[in-house]
């Protein structure tokens, strides 16, 4: 078997090395940390120390989701059919692979970057920002983390386009990025997972960054479109000088 996959009119199978490639450019990151829980006026400190995963687009820079990597100052609970929340204050946290701190880079919506600095001058995935490869229909992959426990690839198809933001399409009050569905299975652990297909020349590319699943709607899954994920990071890179603001 070709180590590029077989593709004849969009249907194509994934090659060994070239999966192997992808799944070198996606890391396992641990969330470590502290903060202080406030319930009513009880106050109690309570230890940070989750998983997600992010991936390489090149020079060091690692393209995760918020809800994953950042602590949130308030934490939502489900509790006998009710949802209440526990505000959080005075977090301190850091975020690893392996025993290496990475540097925050900063963050928009669900959008975060962070930069190893030991993969600096390194290639990662080649992203389309253009949404020039996406339409009803398409095949595409995702690399996840389901469960937080363990690696796993998947495949399905782009399933709408209608392009919502999250909060348009899920309970949630946040989530101002542009999503589209994928039928794609996405669990728990995998949000921040690279949404893969193929470029006309038949080259594994990213085309979007997987945000969650809704329960009540079978599992409906949904991606951030590379389009919104390109102004997030512009919105992250770009500092403008004294001079220009």
């Amino acid at each position: 078997m070709s180590s590029r996959g077989i593709m004849e009119k969009d249907i194509y199978v994934w090659g060994k090395q070239e999966i192997e490639d992808v799944r070198s450019n996606i890391h396992k990151v641990n969330i470590k940390g502290t903060a202080v829980e406030v319930i009513g006026e009880n106050k109690k400190d309570v230890d940070i120390d989750h998983k997600a995963i992010v991936f390489h687009i090149g020079d060091g820079y690692l393209v995760g989701v918020t809800h994953a990597l950042v602590p949130p100052s308030t934490v939502k609970y489900r509790s006998g059919g009710f949802i209440f929340y526990v505000a959080r204050t005075k977090i301190d946290y850091k975020a690893y692979i392996d025993d290496r701190v990475l540097e925050y880079v900063g963050s928009h919506d669900d959008i975060t970057l962070l930069r190893d600095k030991n993969m600096i001058g390194k290639a990662g995935l080649k992203v389309d920002y253009k949404n020039e490869y996406l339409y009803v229909g398409k095949r595409i992959g995702i690399y996840g983390f389901s469960g937080a426990q363990c690696f796993n690839f998947k495949e399905g198809l782009v399933s709408n386009l209608d392009k919502k933001t999250w909060k348009e399409v899920s309970e949630d009050t946040e989530g101002g990025l542009l999503v589209y569905m994928v039928s794609t299975p996405v669990n728990p652990g995998d949000s921040g997972a690279p949404v893969l297909t193929r470029d006309n020349e038949g080259n594994i590319i990213v085309v979007g960054v997987t945000q969650g699943f809704i329960l009540m709607g079978n599992s409906m899954a949904f991606a951030i479109l590379p389009s919104s994920l390109k102004v997030a990071l512009d919105d992250i890179m770009y500092s403008p000088t004294e001079e220009e603001e």
